[in-house]
């Protein structure tokens, strides 16, 4: 009031709470369940399940569209991008022409039918990087 400080003196001072009559707590047995930071973490992916007319599709997949594994992965309903980039990677190692040549055939946004792209540390120098030119 009129710019002065007014002070309640009854907020000054703090009034005890009651003790609680503990004895009409409910009781309460919960489960004892382990939590730590694993707890909420990511689960483990599951192996997927590959057949040969799943591996076929995947190759037609790579060459239609290229590494876009979500995409691909929509053609999979029952598999998720994780798995399908597993499959990129490990049929890389295992049939690294094969992949490279069904990927590079795909028409990116460019639309320069895949030349240019280096997959998996190849280019189109014939083995030379691309740096030796």
């Amino acid at each position: 009031m009129d710019g002065r400080v007014v002070l309640d003196d009854s907020s000054l001072t703090l009034r005890a709470q009651e003790a609680d009559n503990v004895a009409d707590y409910a009781v309460v047995e919960e489960d004892v369940r382990l939590v730590n930071y694993a707890t909420y973490g990511t689960r483990r992916l599951a192996p997927a399940k590959w057949t040969e007319a799943s591996t076929a599709l995947f190759y037609r997949a790579l060459a239609a569209f290229g590494t876009d594994f979500s995409l691909i992965a929509l053609l999979f309903p029952e598999m998720q991008r994780a798995h399908v980039k597993r499959k990129y990677h490990k049929e890389l190692k295992e049939n690294a022409t094969k992949v490279g040549g069904e990927a590079g055939t795909a028409t990116g946004v460019g639309g320069n039918g895949g030349e240019g792209r280096c997959i998996a540390g190849r280019s189109g120098t014939g083995g030379q990087g691309g740096l030796g030119k």
